[in-house]
């Protein structure tokens, strides 16, 4: 057999796409978004993941491309219907939009997609919301409300950076890894607030233990995760550590073993 691999145009030689301004590639997926917001998505289209608003059972591949969130979906004059970027996991998508609006389709069955619905599963866009605090009243992403600039998904959890410096997160908090301060699945009203604002930092986290505040105006700038623990890097150049400590990998000084991994006892360390 030749080596060689052999490159084809995405959609079939007669179609064009551009000009692109971001490429996302999955181990299942591949999506093209055009410099005018309009995206297109090909591949595994089971769970949803295909994001173009079909029919999901009896669907196994998009072997075309498809628009994301079907026909419609995209408006050349409505900023909060451009695409930005695609980010996902092995099983959900989150689509940041021009003006910081989230929308988020898969699998949902972990709370993960966070549009606090009871969908399992979608391949409409939907939008996903925020709150204040743990399980309060929910809104949008994006327009005047919190713009949605990062988003880190794991396999099960999701955490969204806002313009105002704060980190959200959804999904399955069995390690504690979400920040609510216990560990446990909580599905039920997410995405809940993972920093509070005036009233002080990590409320209903398990950050608490590892430093119980944030100074004044200090901001969350950057986050990183993989199915077990969270980091986030702060504008005082602070790291802080959340989720399953049964190596140590929160950093505070304490080995817990696996039974405890939410977070390290109070005073355990301090940030450096």
């Amino acid at each position: 057999l030749d080596p060689v691999p052999t490159f084809r145009r995405f959609g079939g030689v007669s179609e064009t796409y551009g000009p692109v301004s971001y490429i996302g590639l999955f181990s299942t997926n591949v999506y093209v978004v055009e410099a005018d917001g309009e995206a297109w998505a090909a591949g595994l289209c089971t769970d949803g993941l295909g994001g173009s608003n079909y029919t999901i059972s009896g669907c196994t591949h998009l072997t075309t491309p498809q628009p994301i969130g079907g026909a419609g979906f995209y408006d050349t004059n409505n900023d909060a219907k451009k695409v930005v970027r695609i980010v996902g996991d092995n099983s959900s998508r989150h689509a940041i939009m021009k003006d910081g609006t989230l929308y988020a389709w898969g699998d949902n069955a972990t709370g993960a997609l966070g549009i606090t619905s009871a969908y399992t599963q979608t391949s409409q866009p939907r939008l996903a919301r925020y709150a204040n605090s743990l399980c309060g009243t929910t809104l949008p992403f994006g327009g005047a409300n919190v713009r949605a600039v990062e988003v880190y998904d794991n396999g099960g959890s999701s955490f969204v950076l806002g313009d105002n410096g704060v980190l959200y997160s959804a999904g399955g908090n069995t390690t504690g890894m979400l920040g609510y301060g216990f560990n446990g699945n909580n599905n039920d009203c997410s995405p809940a607030m993972m920093s509070s604002t005036s009233s002080g930092y990590f409320v209903y986290s398990p950050f608490f233990a590892f430093n119980p505040a944030l100074a004044a105006n200090e901001k969350i700038v950057k986050a990183a995760t993989d199915q077990n623990v969270i980091a986030i890097l702060t504008s005082d150049h602070d790291v802080y550590t959340a989720g399953e400590n049964y190596y140590g990998t929160l950093g505070c000084g304490q080995y817990l073993g696996p039974s405890l991994g939410v977070g390290c006892p109070p005073n355990a360390a301090t940030a450096p």
